[in-house]
């Protein structure tokens, strides 16, 4: 999207002339055409691969002779240390905020994470922030998120910087967790999606992803009805991943059970505890319980997947 000669050959407007673009991985500082006193030093995030050097733990590149009054801005994707990262993100640039802080500039935008943070030095003072993305992009990004406005000024030699959060989406994903533990039956459930709801208050406008979890009594259908809750908010989806039924496991380990669901069982709680591997041990899981469903229940039906999905 930000290779001009691409977008001339697919037909779109390039960008124009006061769009400025770092086009490499190394530090450049840009000059503002019709800002003097202001400057960018960035580098490009070009490809999605980590870079796992500290580039922040040694001084950055500044413009040479500058004003002590001319704002200095840094422009970068990062992985700021000690918060949890999120899914499918890698950690890219790592950096704390003391390393921040200490490289001079008056403020940092920070790619690379889409939850709004907002980043200070010992005195207090922001020193950068990142401010996510104007919009969910999927079931997992919940929460509401913004653009950020503000304003750099220096004088004397201080930085000042007043940062707003603005919501441009109107609707938000909401994720609920519904404990439905010891629950007999699906009105049950039913009843406790919606105590957990109202205790949220959503928009109507929001888009809800329901996680069902705890032991319910085997043999339950916990498929809730089609279209349940969707003429109340924008969307409603229904994760049953989680949601297991209460079979008493423990007892099919013992080796003089002899039955076919206890055979079935222990064969099946063997590779369950000699698997590593985190998807492969929940497909393995699942196997099981949908085999005591059949063995027990005589009925299978899909509720140990996630239905989002």
């Amino acid at each position: 999207p930000y290779n001009n000669e691409l977008l001339e050959g697919r037909k779109q407007r390039p960008w124009s002339e006061n769009v400025l673009i770092f086009r490499d991985g190394r530090w450049t500082v840009l000059e503002l055409p019709g800002l003097p006193g202001v400057t960018v030093t960035g580098m490009a995030h070009s490809a999605n691969v980590a870079l796992g050097e500290r580039l922040l733990a040694r001084p950055l590149p500044h413009p040479a002779g500058a004003d002590t009054d001319a704002i200095q801005l840094l422009l970068f994707h990062g992985s700021r240390d000690n918060i949890n990262i999120p899914a499918r993100k890698l950690r890219t640039i790592p950096f704390t905020d003391t390393e921040l802080a200490s490289q001079g500039f008056d403020y940092a935008a920070i790619g690379h994470y889409h939850d709004c943070a907002f980043i200070t030095g010992h005195s207090g003072r922001i020193v950068g922030a990142y401010s996510g993305c104007p919009a969910g992009r999927g079931l997992d990004e919940e929460g509401d998120k913004y653009v950020l406005i503000g304003e750099v000024t220096r004088q004397a030699g201080e930085s000042h910087v007043t940062l707003e959060k603005v919501r441009l989406d109107t609707r938000s994903v909401r994720r609920i967790d519904v404990s439905c533990f010891g629950a007999t039956h699906r009105d049950a459930i039913v009843r406790r999606i919606e105590e957990a709801i109202s205790v949220r208050e959503p928009s109507s406008a929001d888009m809800l992803q329901v996680r069902l979890t705890g032991r319910i009594a085997p043999g339950i259908d916990a498929r809730l009805p089609e279209g349940l809750f969707e003429d109340k908010y924008f969307h409603v989806s229904f994760d049953t991943s989680l949601l297991k039924p209460d079979y008493n496991l423990d007892r099919y380990r013992a080796e003089n059970l002899r039955t076919a669901e206890a055979r079935f069982a222990r064969e099946m709680l063997k590779r369950i505890d000699a698997e590593t591997d985190p998807s492969r041990r929940r497909l393995l899981e699942n196997a099981l319980y949908y085999g005591l469903d059949a063995l027990i229940q005589k009925e299978v039906s899909p509720r140990y997947e996630d239905s989002s999905s």
